[in-house]
């Protein structure tokens, strides 16, 4: 692992100025360790968590090239979960309050600038957290070269989920006709993929801030009733235009005292949402 102030000593163009770039810096050095060792090498520039840049790259023992850990960028992970990232596991990360809040009014304002309905917005993410949940998705959406390729497997993904599902055909109509409207949206289609905005950079964000959350045993928040509830709250109204009926936390709180609830308590609620 190498890491600079500036980002602008993140990395050159050809990779072979160690001296100067991070990323070139932490190539030179698992270049020594690749013929005895699985390398995983990481460079890091920047001094404020909203400028960071960061790069990941396996390289395997004994070979000569290395790959982009490309759900690495831009984010720096617990050691673990770079294991994971390697061995093709879903990563799982603890994300606080704060930074779920910080993500939210980021992709509402993003939106906003696609002229996209305040009604439409958290139905757009909501999409893309089921084409999530589709194992194939999740490893090869990385791979697209074009904003039409990305949005064919995003929708193929969607299906794939939904007719799984015990969800009645009329209603899956409806919710991938959804995605046959965001593909007609040109600002979004001519912002490069894997750039800020891009629909790309929409599912990465999920993916790595919101989905471990959702399958991170130890988390002790409901990650996606605080996305939602923030989204919501955004969007102006209470949700419930759109069939998302979230209760107030001190409602639930309250509930919890009444009950007298404690760790060895067990209970069924009939009516879990998220």
């Amino acid at each position: 692992m190498e890491c600079k102030k500036s980002t602008t000593k993140h990395s050159s163009e050809t990779f072979d100025r160690p001296k100067d770039f991070a990323v070139d810096s932490a190539l030179y050095y698992g270049k020594f360790l690749k013929d005895d060792y699985n390398v995983i090498v990481i460079g890091v520039s920047g001094t404020k968590k909203d400028n960071i840049k960061s790069n990941a790259y396996y390289w395997q023992k004994g070979h000569d090239e290395y790959t982009e850990l490309k759900k690495a960028r831009d984010i720096i992970y617990e050691p673990e979960n770079y294991l994971r990232l390697v061995s093709g596991e879903a990563v799982k990360k603890a994300i606080s309050i704060a930074e779920i809040q910080e993500l939210t009014l980021e992709m509402h304002e993003s939106l906003r600038t696609f002229a996209v309905t305040e009604q439409a917005k958290p139905v757009f993410i909501a999409r893309i957290l089921i084409a999530l949940k589709d194992e194939n998705f999740v490893k090869e959406y990385v791979n697209a070269v074009s904003f039409s390729s990305l949005l064919s497997r995003l929708q193929y993904a969607i299906s794939n989920v939904l007719e799984n599902s015990d969800i009645r055909k009329d209603k899956i109509k409806d919710i991938k006709s959804h995605f046959d409207r965001i593909g007609r949206i040109e600002k979004l289609k001519n912002i490069p993929l894997w750039s800020y905005n891009s629909l790309s950079w929409y599912i990465e964000e999920l993916e790595k801030k919101i989905k471990p959350m959702m399958n991170f045993v130890d988390n002790t928040i409901d990650a996606l009733g605080i996305f939602y509830h923030e989204f919501i709250k955004y969007s102006g109204g209470d949700g419930s235009g759109l069939g998302i009926v979230l209760t107030p936390r001190h409602l639930t709180e309250f509930m919890c005292d009444l009950a007298e609830i404690n760790k060895n308590s067990k209970v069924v609620d009939i009516c879990c949402g998220s």
